[in-house]
């Protein structure tokens, strides 16, 4: 399973200086896991999409991923362009 976290990370900080607390933030999350129904070079998955309040949003199924000569990036954007239709909206 591959899994995507959006997280608010308050003044850009990465590493939190001494007595500063982390008001790190989820937004979201999406999961992306293998369904079991493709080949050693077809990928097919379910994707469930998740809000920052932990509440499912959206699911989805991702078919013909080429494991193989595409890269993860290609699955992150399959994956967006279902999740937000062609108008922008969720």
């Amino acid at each position: 399973m591959v899994r995507i976290t959006i997280e608010l990370i308050p003044y850009g900080l990465t590493e939190i200086p001494y007595g500063m607390t982390a008001n790190r933030k989820i937004l979201g999350s999406v999961d992306i896991a293998n369904d079991g129904t493709g080949t050693k070079t077809i990928g097919n998955y379910s994707v469930t999409a998740i809000n920052g309040n932990g509440k499912v949003f959206r699911k989805c199924k991702i078919e013909g991923y080429r494991r193989k000569a595409d890269s993860i990036w290609k699955l992150m954007k399959m994956v967006f362009d279902i999740i937000v239709d062609y108008k922008g909206k969720l």
